[in-house]
């Protein structure tokens, strides 16, 4: 059987979110769309938001960030211009009002520096670099590795980790993951909701037409005459005075026969 949908069909909001990460140079906080792929991600961030017809932005949060090294005051005002220069990016992109967002600077990011330092094994850094002088063996993080109680304890140790080719590659390979600001875009998206049982209207099933009854085109001609009809004439002679008539009769009448030429039914 055919359904079909209420005329007061509604419409339920889908909740989505959406996120980009933008990186920045070290000691900058200019957003350079051309570096590591800023503008790939801001440019997924504005289709996720524009591919719907009906979508209502719900609430934004931009958290930015700076890598521990350097002087922790200048880190601080590094993390603040980070996220104000992401807030602005996306105000100018979607259009939001700088109102419903939630900014957040996060400063050094050592939680950061810990999580990717501690989750690294002999696998992840180059043979040559002996990840086990700091305690990073496989399968066995750096225990205590940058969980110092004072920010001068935790500089010291960054400076003087491990041998030299392993602070480079830290330097080169996770200090620069901590230069982001991470943007996330809570959404709603207006799709036609499924209607309940109750709301199914059954279909008018559809009428049922005979079709026009077709005519037998033989039986609708004339029957034609099986034979031909002879037509009678008559002829009446009346005399003008008694002595023109041949006889004593006072008139005459006759009567021939005639066949129409066209229905003469012998042939002469």
């Amino acid at each position: 059987m055919a359904y079909a949908q209420s005329p007061a069909q509604r419409l339920e909001a889908k909740t989505d979110t959406v996120s980009a990460r933008i990186y920045f140079r070290c000691a900058s906080s200019v957003l350079d769309t051309a570096f590591r792929g800023n503008g790939q991600s801001l440019s997924r961030l504005r289709q996720a938001l524009t591919t719907a017809d009906s979508t209502r932005i719900e609430a934004v949060t931009v958290s930015a960030a700076a890598s521990p090294e350097g002087k922790a005051g200048f880190n601080r005002r590094l993390s603040d211009a980070r996220a104000k220069a992401a807030a602005d990016a996306v105000v100018k992109l979607t259009g939001v009002s700088p109102e419903m967002l939630r900014i957040i600077s996060e400063g050094e990011d050592w939680d950061g520096l810990r999580e990717r330092v501690n989750t690294y094994n002999s696998t992840n850094y180059p043979p040559q670099l002996r990840p086990d002088s700091v305690g990073l063996t496989a399968n066995a993080p750096a225990a205590g590795l940058f969980d110092a109680a004072g920010l001068a304890e935790r500089k010291a140790q960054l400076r003087s980790v491990g041998n030299k080719a392993l602070r480079d590659y830290i330097r080169r390979t996770v200090l620069p993951d901590l230069r982001v600001s991470d943007i996330e875009v809570i959404f709603s998206r207006f799709v036609p909701s499924l209607p309940e049982p109750d709301s199914i209207i059954p279909a008018p099933e559809p009428e049922f037409v005979p079709a026009p009854e077709r005519l037998n085109p033989r039986l609708s001609r004339s029957p034609r005459l099986s034979c031909c009809r002879p037509t009678l004439s008559f002829r009446l002679r009346l005399p003008l005075s008694r002595r023109n008539s041949p006889d004593d009769r006072p008139f005459s009448c006759w009567s021939q026969p005639t066949w129409p030429a066209t229905f003469w039914p012998f042939r002469t």
